[in-house]
């Protein structure tokens, strides 16, 4: 399960938000079944934001939903100037450089 929450920020509250969500990190990374967490910012607009967490199963995902550290995301959030996209993808299948090697032919 992957987790993408993608945001834009005025420059006043990005600093804020960047601190909530760093701090963050470490103690969801921490959660059993995390797999990744990671906070990104668009290098062509500034005040845009990716933050973007892998999580081993569906249930490892909601105990996560339900944890403090998850409340503090909704509180960043409520911080963003558009309303965020949050979005929850469930993958069936994984490929990797194997993909880009048969579709070119290498």
């Amino acid at each position: 399960m992957i987790m993408t929450l993608t945001a834009t920020f005025s420059p006043g509250e990005k600093a804020d938000v960047i601190r909530v969500l760093d701090s963050i990190i470490g103690p969801t990374t921490a959660q059993p079944g995390c797999l990744f967490c990671r906070l990104y910012s668009n290098v062509n607009n500034d005040d845009d934001m990716l933050f973007l967490e892998k999580w081993d199963s569906r249930e490892t995902l909601e105990q996560h939903i339900r944890s403090k550290e998850f409340r503090r995301i909704l509180a960043a959030m409520e911080m963003a100037n558009e309303r965020p996209d949050l979005s929850f993808i469930t993958t069936s299948k994984k490929e990797g450089l194997e993909m880009v090697e048969n579709i070119r032919g290498i």
